[in-house]
């Protein structure tokens, strides 16, 4: 199902891109980033504990509504992994890891500008939302009494003094669909007439992760930090000295 939406959403942006070749461009990018959670810590339920992080890569339309305005939008495969301690089940706390994968769609509105510093570069400032779908979750919480898991829905809990699986149930533990703010700041460096590349500092904050709904008495939310990194195609042809539109 997943690789229908990625295959039918690439044939989507080729279609408009050639419809109106003047204002679109494409790009295919990858977004290394650290993990963090803003809200687990103040709960006194979870903490972080260790580095946490992951990727992001996608393919992004954008359309130059003018020279300084752009419409940036596409589809994004992202993996991450949290990591920290339980202080809720013993007094020492709990180890507890999260993995999860997403298919993001975000929508950004860039504002840019050329840098006189630099020729043929362009600096830009953007900000939007996103929708993620969950594609794939792993919950591990251990400690010296037990072992709790939870993977796509499915929960087990392990007595370690009794050796045996206690419970297996099915539990919407995670959020499938989440809601996202995103904001970006980076240049672009024209390369020739076609093609661009392009660095940026993007952060996102990622609206509660746990499924309320069932009584969890977690609140997690995630915010990422990273650099992405973008190799940008430009449907009209354009001279080394000047870029319509911007990153």
């Amino acid at each position: 199902m997943i690789k229908k939406i990625i295959i039918f959403t690439i044939i989507l942006i080729s279609v408009n891109a050639n419809a109106q070749d003047n204002r679109w461009a494409m790009e295919a990018n990858l977004n290394p980033f650290f993990l963090g959670a803003l809200n687990s810590e103040s709960d006194n339920n979870v903490k972080s504990d260790g580095l946490s992080g992951g990727y992001d890569i996608g393919i992004s339309l954008k359309y130059n509504v003018s020279d300084p305005i752009q419409l940036e939008g596409g589809v994004q495969y992202s993996k991450q992994n949290y990591n920290g301690k339980e202080l809720s089940f013993v007094e020492e706390g709990s180890d507890f890891s999260i993995e999860l994968s997403y298919i993001k769609f975000p929508l950004i509105v860039n504002y840019g500008w050329d840098w006189d510093y630099k020729k043929d570069t362009r600096l830009s400032i953007g900000f939007g939302g996103q929708l993620l779908s969950l594609n794939d979750s792993f919950l591990k919480i251990e400690d010296r009494l037990q072992i709790v898991t939870i993977e796509n829905g499915v929960r087990t809990l392990y007595i370690k003094e009794e050796d045996m699986i206690k419970s297996v149930i099915e539990d919407g533990f995670f959020s499938k669909q989440r809601l996202g703010l995103i904001g970006q700041f980076g240049l672009e460096k024209q390369i020739s007439d076609s093609f661009s590349y392009s660095i940026k500092l993007r952060t996102e904050y990622d609206l509660s992760l746990i499924d309320n709904d069932n009584n969890y008495n977690y609140d997690l939310s995630y915010f990422r930090i990273g650099l992405q990194f973008g190799i940008q195609y430009n449907f009209q042809t354009k001279s080394s000295s000047y870029i319509e539109g911007i990153l």
